[in-house]
């Protein structure tokens, strides 16, 4: 059974990176609309069966019409949303390179990011994030401790002492609480304990690009 035949039925979670084709877009979940709506999962699979909330992507919901939908029907629009919605329609393509050497990390992130509207890049050692970080000058980096070669902390020091072009570096590590705060002292503007959860991931980076 495909998932999204599934999701209908009010069983299992949606797999974005499955059904994404417009990664410029900003796309919910049926599980996510639930919870800004503040009603259950199967009332939005009944939406869905009745037409009255459009899929776009496979079981996805573009952020757009979700707000439209919220606002035909009187609901309360939380900020988060609005905050989506204009992100996607209003913002241009801004560069985040990911840096992560654990490769299923890397790619959880970037599609968080590519999800929001963002130009991702992702490298996996710190050498390549050197390079990448003054070929295409991204606006943010993530950046994760545990590096091959030249360490997370070294690369900050690096980038800090000899570029010019100072992006917001956001470090995502699992690193002990001395080195994250090594980091910080380094050069990095803020830092994020592993594991982490998407939505402190997007406020940390909206806060971040428009400070």
């Amino acid at each position: 059974m495909e998932k999204s035949e599934s999701i209908l039925k009010g069983k299992g979670y949606v797999d974005r990176d499955r059904y994404m084709t417009e990664p410029a877009d900003t796309f919910s979940t049926p599980e996510e609309v639930a919870r800004y709506c503040g009603v259950s999962l199967q009332t939005v699979v009944s939406w869905l069966q009745k037409g009255r909330l459009r899929q776009t992507q496979g079981p996805l919901i573009r952020v757009d019409d979700l707000v439209n939908f919220m606002h035909q029907n009187h609901l309360a629009i939380p900020a988060e949303l609005l905050s989506e919605s204009a992100s996607a329609a209003n913002q241009p393509n801004l560069r985040i390179l990911v840096v992560d050497e654990d490769k299923p990390t890397a790619n959880a992130i970037e599609r968080v990011f590519r999800n929001m509207g963002f130009d991702v890049m992702q490298v996996n050692n710190g050498f390549d994030a050197g390079v990448t970080y003054i070929r295409r000058k991204p606006e943010l980096m993530t950046l994760d401790l545990n590096l091959e070669g030249m360490s997370g902390i070294e690369l900050i020091e690096h980038i800090r002492a000899t570029q010019t072009h100072k992006a917001k570096i956001l470090v995502i590590s699992n690193s002990v609480p001395s080195l994250m705060a090594k980091a910080k002292a380094a050069g990095a503007d803020a830092v994020i304990s592993k594991p982490f959860d998407n939505d402190s991931l997007r406020r940390a980076v909206r806060i971040l690009l428009t400070s």
